[in-house]
């Protein structure tokens, strides 16, 4: 082979060899042109260049359409090969800018969860994984905006089946730890606190609608125990409670899962409460279970892989 054809089949342009498989493959030119959705005198130049290249007729006419030359079906594997080479490389360069361009998921958190959940999805990991997360407070409005795909998740304290709305349960362990200032006189009991001790004492709940909206089940007990409900109060703000924690010298519950996070802040201590006392506080008001709460799978616009990422993230996160 002359170093002058060698040049021109190295020149050659890679929609050049789509013709020349879709030649092969068919035994039509018009059909290619369909086939590349370009123009029949674009199949002919292209058609030409390639003859040019190999020194060779590549395919003649016959009655039944195009027929290769032995040179076109010695060059066809080869070809064969090379196009689908390139076309895993641009598999692997649509992959690469479709990751980079993940949707910026829309999460609805109940307030009590909001802040431990937003440092783990800070993690590098898994912001690779689920791309950028944002996370809006669970209100009275956020079924409706999931519904309408201003939303695309919520993570709530009920199932929500309903207007082309689905749930579908988190693990939630239930572990509940009590949270108080590290000078707190309630710690010199420790570790022999009981419901009934805590119930001498100011005491602020969270609310979680689905949960305790209507009654904490700390407020519960007491009432079933005839012991005073005069000190409990709830609040609807992650940072005024933890405000309240902090200069009102109240105490509170939460869930291990936030546990990490309260026992690192300056001045506070978390500690779990016994097995048995947790039997006790959820005996009339059961335990909360998390939802993820999503469109029907027809109405998302997020992948099912980013959907059981972030599902296993939280039955991680709950354990």
């Amino acid at each position: 082979m002359t170093q002058l054809l060698k040049k021109k089949i190295r020149e050659l342009d890679f929609f050049s060899l789509l013709v020349f498989k879709c030649i092969f493959d068919t035994g039509q030119a018009n059909i290619a042109a369909k086939m590349l959705a370009v123009s029949a005198s674009k199949i002919s130049r292209s058609l030409s260049l390639l003859r040019i290249a190999f020194d060779d007729d590549l395919f003649y006419r016959r009655q039944q359409g195009l027929k290769p030359t032995l040179l076109a079906e010695n060059l066809y594997q080869p070809v064969y090969q090379l196009i689908n080479s390139v076309t895993s490389l641009e598999q692997v360069v649509t992959e690469k800018a479709s990751q980079d361009q993940l949707p910026i998921l829309q999460l609805a958190v109940e307030p009590m969860l909001m802040r431990s959940l937003s440092l783990k999805l800070a993690d590098k990991a898994i912001q690779q994984t689920l791309g950028p997360v944002r996370l809006h407070v669970w209100n009275d409005n956020s079924l409706d905006m999931i519904h309408r795909g201003e939303l695309d998740f919520g993570i709530a304290f009920e199932a929500c089946d309903f207007n082309e709305l689905t749930s579908e349960k988190v693990y939630y362990n239930g572990s509940v730890c009590l949270v108080a200032k590290e000078t707190h006189s309630i710690w010199q009991s420790y570790p022999d606190i009981r419901l009934e001790d805590i119930c001498n004492y100011s005491f602020i709940y969270l609310v979680a609608k689905g949960f305790n909206d209507k009654i904490d089940p700390l407020e519960q007990f007491a009432r079933e125990q005839d012991l005073s409900t005069s000190r409990m109060e709830k609040m609807v703000n992650y940072e005024e409670w933890l405000a309240h924690l902090q200069t009102l010298n109240s105490i509170a519950f939460a869930s291990s899962s936030e546990m990490a996070l309260l026992d690192s802040m300056l001045g506070f201590r978390c500690e779990l409460l016994p097995q048995q006392d947790i039997v006790r506080l959820f005996d009339s008001i059961k335990q909360p279970k998390a939802y993820l709460v999503e469109r029907t799978q027809a109405h998302r616009r997020y992948h099912n892989d980013i959907r059981q990422e972030l599902l296993t993230l939280l039955n991680k996160w709950f354990n």
